[in-house]
């Protein structure tokens, strides 16, 4: 809860500053990063708009998959769609900009949506940290013109250079309209990117770290129901050590292999 409400807080102060705030949650595999995001995402509704991309850890032009992903998104593209088709939809939400085309076909060409020699050579071709950045700036920003934009990363550990130096220039340049960025990854992100946001005035880090002995147990006990079995209780907290998504592996595979719950009741 205390987590939901820092993003809520993160939120309300961009809105209420017109600015972009970068917020990222990191945390072990299981540990309930992806139940945060979506119970954060659940409690904003239809009060902002919401763009989510997920990192890949290895292929080819995976360097703005995510942004790709984000871009189909915001303009309605949908996999069918041809380069001119998804030109024309990219325009159609920047209009009546007088830029808009040029903004379409620059982030066409960055995400793959129009090919040239290929998405990460054409990150070479178009110049990323001008012409590239500039555009995909333009475009949040008009999209959080019209109501907040909630922007999630997922899996930032993979994520490219090129993609986390596109994250710090949106938190850097944005203005005068409100937008969060939400980077969400596990511990190592921060290994490879040492220092990732402190040199940004409006950046929070949060680390979801395993539930506490008592946080473990109400677990527990809310899964089994009605079992009063203690050791079981807690053989699962022992095995689990405070991760939330091994508690409810174990308990699913214990009634996979019991479905009578024999093995959940106390011993008489």
């Amino acid at each position: 809860q205390d987590m939901l409400s820092q993003l809520d807080w993160a939120l309300e102060r961009a809105v209420a500053e017109r600015s972009c705030r970068l917020v990222s949650v990191l945390g072990a595999p299981g540990i309930g990063k992806s139940r945060l995001v979506h119970e954060f995402l659940v409690r904003l509704g239809e009060q902002a708009t919401v763009l989510r991309g997920r990192c890949l850890p290895y292929g080819e032009g995976i360097t703005f998959w995510p942004l790709a992903a984000m871009v189909k998104q915001a303009a309605g593209i949908r996999e069918g769609d041809g380069a001119e088709d998804a030109v024309a939809k990219l325009a159609a939400v920047l209009e009546p900009d007088a830029d808009a085309r040029t903004v379409a076909e620059t982030i066409a060409q960055l995400t793959g949506l129009r090919e040239t020699r290929g998405p990460d050579e054409a990150v070479q071709e178009i110049g990323f940290e001008t012409e590239g950045f500039w555009a995909v700036r333009t475009l949040f920003a008009r999209l959080a013109r019209d109501r907040p934009l909630v922007v999630v990363l997922d899996d930032a550990q993979w994520a490219e250079p090129t993609l986390l130096a596109l994250v710090e220039h949106l938190a850097r340049h944005t203005a005068s309209v409100p937008m969060l960025l939400f980077c969400v990854g596990r511990p190592e992100f921060v290994e490879r990117q040492p220092g990732w946001g402190q040199a940004l005035e409006r950046s929070t880090s949060l680390r979801l770290e395993p539930l506490d002995a008592a946080a473990s147990d109400r677990l527990i006990a809310e899964l089994l129901g009605e079992t009063k079995s203690v050791d079981v209780r807690d053989r699962i907290a022992d095995s689990a050590g405070g991760n939330p998504l091994f508690v409810e592996q174990m308990i699913s595979m214990l009634i996979d292999e019991d479905p009578s719950g024999e093995c959940l009741r106390p011993v008489p």
